[in-house]
C-alpha cells in the first residue's frame, strides 16, 4: 500500500478513514462529508479543495493547506489535542474553528470570512435629516447592496446588538430621543419590528451581545445617562440592568468577547472619555477596567476578534481623528496598534468577521463619508477594500449575522 494516496474528489467519510496512519494529499478536491483524521493522519490539500463537511482533527493529526487559489473552507473545525493546521494559501473561511489550546493553527495566505454586516438608519446630509435605509456589506466578496427592508422608524444615532439569527436596531433620534426597537432577519433580509422597547428613549447608546442578550448602555435622554438596557433574545423583552455605566455618557463605542462587553469613551459636556467600563455577561455586574483608551474620544466604533476589541475613529476634544486602540480580552489591558484609519472620520460604525474588523461611514464635521476601512486582525495592518456606502452617512447603526 502507498505512503501517500493522491485522490481527486473526496465524497465520503469512509474515504479518509480507511487510510489509517497514511499520508493523503487531495488536488482540486470537493469535501462534502464529515471528515475525521486519525492520530497519526497527514491531509494535504495541494489544490483548490472546496470542504463542505464538518472537519474533525484528530490527536497529531496534520492538515496542511497550500493551495494557490482560493480554497473553500464552508465548515465547522474542531481541532483537538496536538493537531497542526497551516493553510498556505488564500482561504476563504465560512465556518467556525473550534482549536484547543495546544493546536498550531496557521493562516499563510488571506482569510476572507463569512457573514454579512448590516449598516441601519444614519443622517445622509448635515442637520436632523435622516434615513430608514439598510444596506449589507458581505464579507466574503466585500461588497455593498441596499437591502428591501427599511427601518420601522428613519432616524440617525442608533445602536445595533445581534442574535444568531435577527440583528436589532435600538434607540435613536428623530427630532426627539426614541427608544424604538426594529431591525433585519437575517435569513430573508426582512424588516422586523418587535414590541418591545428601551426603557427610556436615548440617542447614542452603544449595543455589544451575549449569545443570549444584547445590552445597550449609555446616550442621551434629555442629559447623558448611564442606563444599561438588556434585550433578551429568545422572547425580544427588554428590562434595566441593575448595575450601570461607571460614568454618565453618550457617543460610546462597543465591543464584546465571549464572556464580557466592553463600553469605551463617550462623551458628558464637557469630558470626553478614555474609560472602559466592562459588563459580565454571566452576571449583568458592571466595573471600569484599569486599562484606559489611548485617546479619549467620543462618537468612536467598535470592532472584535475572538481575542481583542478594536476602537476606531471618534471625535477626540473637538477634531475627528483616525486613531484605532482597544482591550485585550485575556488580560483586559490596553492595545494600541500602529494601524489607523484610512480616513479621518466621527460618528461611524463597526462591523467584524472573524478575520477582518470594517469601520463604515462617519463624518470628519464638514463632509459625510461612504468609505469603509479597517483592521486586519491576524497581523494588525490597516485595511481598505475598495467597496464603499451607496451615499456618505453618518450615525448609523450596525449589526451581523456570522
Amino acid at each position: 500500500m502507498a505512503t501517500t494516496d493522491r485522490i481527486s474528489s473526496l465524497d465520503s467519510r469512509r474515504e479518509i478513514t480507511d487510510r489509517l496512519g497514511q499520508t493523503v494529499v487531495l488536488g482540486n478536491s470537493i469535501l462534502s462529508a464529515d471528515i475525521y483524521t486519525t492520530p497519526t493522519a497527514t491531509l494535504t490539500m495541494a489544490g483548490a479543495s472546496d470542504a463542505g463537511g464538518r472537519f474533525d482533527m484528530d490527536a497529531t493529526a496534520t492538515l496542511v493547506g497550500d493551495n494557490g487559489s482560493f480554497g473553500t473552507i464552508a465548515v465547522d473545525w474542531t481541532i483537538n489535542a496536538a493537531a497542526t493546521l497551516t493553510l498556505g494559501g488564500s482561504q476563504i473561511l465560512r465556518g467556525s474553528f473550534d482549536a484547543d489550546a495546544a493546536a498550531s493553527v496557521t493562516f499563510g495566505g488571506t482569510e476572507i470570512a463569512s457573514g454579512v454586516g448590516y449598516i441601519g438608519g444614519g443622517s445622509l446630509v448635515s442637520g436632523s435629516s435622516t434615513t430608514d435605509n439598510i444596506e449589507s456589506f458581505t464579507y466574503f466578496d466585500e461588497t455593498v447592496a441596499a437591502v428591501t427592508a427599511n427601518l420601522a422608524v428613519s432616524r440617525q444615532s442608533l445602536t445595533g446588538v445581534s442574535s444568531s439569527t435577527d440583528g436589532y436596531f435600538c434607540g435613536g433620534r428623530t427630532f426627539l430621543s426614541v427608544a424604538e426597537i426594529d431591525g433585519i432577519q437575517f435569513s430573508d433580509e426582512s424588516a422586523i419590528n418587535p414590541a418591545a422597547v428601551l426603557t427610556a428613549g436615548r440617542e447614542g447608546p452603544v449595543g455589544v451581545n451575549s449569545s443570549t442578550h444584547g445590552y445597550i448602555a449609555g446616550g442621551f435622554t434629555s442629559s447623558d445617562t448611564d442606563l444599561i438596557d438588556s434585550l433578551q433574545f429568545s422572547d425580544e423583552s427588554v428590562s434595566a440592568v441593575s448595575d450601570t455605566l461607571t460614568a454618565t455618557r453618550n457617543a460610546l463605542a462597543g465591543v464584546e468577547s465571549a464572556t464580557d462587553g466592553y463600553f469605551a469613551g463617550g462623551f458628558d459636556s464637557p469630558v470626553y472619555f478614555d474609560l472602559i467600563d466592562t459588563i459580565q455577561f454571566s452576571d449583568d455586574t458592571v466595573a471600569a477596567l484599569a486599562a484606559t483608551m489611548a485617546v479619549a474620544r467620543s462618537a468612536v466604533a467598535g470592532v472584535e476578534s475572538l481575542t481583542r476589541g478594536y476602537f476606531g475613529g471618534g471625535n477626540a476634544s473637538g477634531s475627528a481623528t483616525a486613531e484605532i486602540d482597544g482591550v485585550q480580552f485575556s488580560d483586559e489591558s490596553a492595545i494600541n496598534p500602529s494601524a489607523a484609519l484610512n480616513v479621518v472620520r466621527l460618528s461611524l460604525c463597526g462591523v467584524s468577521s472573524v478575520v477582518r474588523g470594517y469601520f463604515i461611514g462617519g463624518m470628519d464635521g464638514a463632509n459625510h463619508f461612504a468609505d469603509i476601512d479597517g483592521i486586519q486582525f491576524s497581523n494588525e495592518s490597516a485595511i481598505n477594500p475598495s467597496a464603499a456606502l451607496t451615499a456618505g452617512r453618518r450615525a448609523s447603526g450596525a449589526v451581523h449575522s456570522g
